[in-house]
């Protein structure tokens, strides 16, 4: 899994421990530590 930036702040963001399906989609959550930001990717 590459490393997400975050779009808000630059920083490196963390691989949340969340995961969704979303019409049987793997959804993956990343989360910025510096200022919370979420973002997600699907697989």
């Amino acid at each position: 899994m590459a490393v997400q930036i975050c779009p808000e702040c630059g920083e490196d963001m963390v691989f949340s421990t969340t995961t969704d399906f979303v019409d049987e989609d793997l959804i993956y959550v990343f989360e910025c530590p510096e200022c919370g930001h979420e973002w997600t990717t699907s697989a």
